[in-house]
């Protein structure tokens, strides 16, 4: 289910369950047309062991809720790739991954 939206310069970004990338890219009579752009997938949440990416290349951090950064990697392709969790305690997280500037955030939980 999508639950929120946000517009950063010509890219709409739609989230819930999982992230669509839309590109407002403009036709020749001024009208703005939407292209979907990539999905990006960050599943399953929450999670004990093993957190999933799809569809994102670029910088990955983890936070925890006191701002301290837990883990980073550059993700190289945009396959199925895997972040293993066992090691961070139970709680709330923040997830952001930044590829040339383009971050997007979300919250993952640690049981």
């Amino acid at each position: 289910m999508l639950k929120n939206f946000y517009q950063n310069g010509d890219k709409l970004y739609i989230y819930g369950d999982s992230i669509i990338l839309f590109r407002l890219s403009n036709i020749n009579n001024g009208v703005n047309e939407i292209r979907q752009y990539d999905v990006i997938q960050i599943y399953p949440n929450p999670t004990h062991d093993l957190l999933y990416i799809k569809g994102f290349k670029g910088i990955c951090s983890i936070y925890n809720v006191v701002g301290k950064e837990v883990f980073t990697g550059y993700i190289q392709e945009q396959i199925n790739v895997q972040i293993n969790v066992q090691n961070l305690n139970t709680g709330l997280y923040v997830i952001k991954l930044n590829n040339n500037g383009n971050e997007i955030t979300r919250k993952i939980i640690i049981y």
